[in-house]
């Protein structure tokens, strides 16, 4: 069992967010077709669970970043070479 304070208590009104990075186009290589049930079960789920979903589509390593940094993460929380 966990420790108490390594535990999500679900007992807040407002649940926080879920930030879903779907990721189906790409330059050289197929497209993911099955996105787009990744988007629509992990959308469901979260909403069912009272979160608030951002989705984040197809989006540039820099995009990406600014968004995150954007949402308030701190760039220092990214230290892959990804970003």
């Amino acid at each position: 069992a966990l420790p108490d304070d390594d535990r999500y208590l679900f007992q807040h009104k407002k649940r926080g967010f879920a930030v879903l990075i779907i990721n189906s186009e790409f330059d050289y290589q197929p497209e993911r077709g099955n996105a787009d049930w990744d988007r629509y079960y992990m959308s469901k789920m979260f909403q069912q669970l009272d979160f608030t979903v951002i989705l984040l589509e197809n989006l540039t390593s820099r995009k990406l970043l600014e968004k995150m940094i954007g949402m308030g993460f701190s760039k220092s929380r990214f230290a892959s070479p990804y970003f």
